[in-house]
């Protein structure tokens, strides 16, 4: 590898058969493999010598799979992690996207290989992209997860990001003016787009740390499209209308967060803070 150490890589799952494939699968490449059947060793493994992968299956004997990436990612917003798990539900999805995975894949494989192919992809960046260090900070992280720029394509992305600025872009003039009122209490800027080519125009010309979308009707094409024009924008998602199979493209295309309370609850203020001060902590 090109820091010239074995990456290390911890496989989470009580059952045989599937350490066993993801085992044979790995031989192809030069890493250093651990293998637990216990969430617990496995946290107790880490947390003596860090991994920088962790697949972990979801419904483990004595601790799941999302409390183990919870303990993680307490004090760890490096580690790059994969949840399997032959049950995918939209919470357990929309929870671990905010807790900053980096894949959420379905058993029974497909392909083996396929996962093989995502860990290589994961093992390979050598940062953290700027949507996963903002879903990190989140948790607490800041001092060392600070998001750098990043060079991608397009026109947007050769400016730097603008600092404590929040491109909002809601269907709803309330909400969205509840949202502005929320962030700006945080001293963010926030600035509104009422169009998908406003959107795109103040994407270019502010670079905002974090945009934000709220209801989009095709959200996975407007978030691939604006992960093409300013990659090192963070993204996070507004929705409560999501099934598990767009929170998992989601989780794919590196979202920030996603946030699925409705908009007059108490948790819908309490996530927007959360994420306004990972802005104000990436500055």
């Amino acid at each position: 590898m090109a820091d010239g150490r074995r990456k290390r890589v911890l496989i989470v799952d009580d059952e045989a058969s599937v350490l066993l494939a993801l085992q044979m699968a790995f031989e192809e490449v030069d890493w250093h493999i651990e293998v637990s059947t216990s969430a617990e060793l496995a946290l107790a493994k880490h947390r003596a010598e860090p991994f920088d992968l962790i697949i972990t299956d979801k419904n483990l004997p004595d601790m799941d799979g999302v409390h183990l990436i919870r303990e993680i990612r307490a004090s760890d917003p490096f580690t790059r992690i994969m949840l399997i798990t032959g049950f995918p539900n939209l919470a357990s999805a929309v929870e671990t996207a905010n807790l900053g995975i980096d894949a959420y894949i379905e058993k029974p494989f497909k392909n083996v290989f396929h996962v093989l192919d995502r860990a290589t992809e994961l093992l390979q960046r050598s940062e953290l992209l700027p949507a996963a260090q903002l879903t990190r900070n989140s948790r607490g992280n800041a001092a060392d997860a600070t998001p750098s720029t990043r060079a991608g394509q397009g026109p947007a992305s050769e400016a730097p990001l603008r600092k404590d600025t929040v491109l909002l872009a809601c269907a709803t003039t309330k909400i969205g003016m509840q949202m502005q009122d929320t962030l700006r209490s945080q001293e963010l800027e926030v600035v509104s787009a009422k169009s998908v080519a406003e959107l795109f125009e103040k994407l270019a010309s502010w670079r905002p740390a974090l945009l934000m979308i709220h209801e989009a009707s095709n959200v996975i094409e407007l978030v691939s499209r604006v992960r093409k024009a300013a990659p090192g924008v963070s993204v996070a998602v507004i929705s409560n209308g999501l099934d598990v199979g767009t929170t998992i493209r989601l989780i794919e295309l590196k979202i920030a967060a996603i946030i699925t309370s409705e908009p007059d609850s108490p948790d819908f203020d309490a996530r927007l803070r959360s994420l306004a001060q990972a802005v104000k902590r990436a500055s």
